[in-house]
């Protein structure tokens, strides 16, 4: 979801709010960005698993393109990945987000 000519700066693993006025006016949610910083897009995993989630599925599969507000890119550990010769990434569920972006970024470098 990227508007033409916006640009990013952001680092791998790194984070943001989203708000989806449609679902709810007030409610601000924290998602890790999947995206590295090479590609021309944010992207975002998320999991169902509460009533906003499942809203936002629901408008998904509608083919509903609501308004989307987004508050980041905030600090992640991962940023400092790339210092090291070896490195190990632990994560499992959605707890893997993070790392699919380093991983991107290794594979895009």
């Amino acid at each position: 979801w990227m508007l033409p000519g916006m640009e990013w700066s952001y680092k791998s693993g790194q984070w943001g709010w989203i708000c989806i006025p449609k679902i709810s006016i007030a409610q601000w949610h924290p998602f890790t960005l999947t995206s590295c910083p090479e590609e021309k897009h944010l992207a975002m995993d998320i999991k169902l698993s509460g009533n906003w989630t499942k809203e936002l599925a629901s408008l998904a599969l509608s083919g509903t393109k609501p308004r989307i507000s987004f508050d980041g890119c905030y600090g992640a550990d991962t940023q400092m990945v790339g210092r090291y010769r070896v490195s190990v990434l632990i994560g499992c569920g959605i707890g893997i987000t993070p790392f699919v972006s380093v991983i991107k970024h290794f594979v895009n470098t």
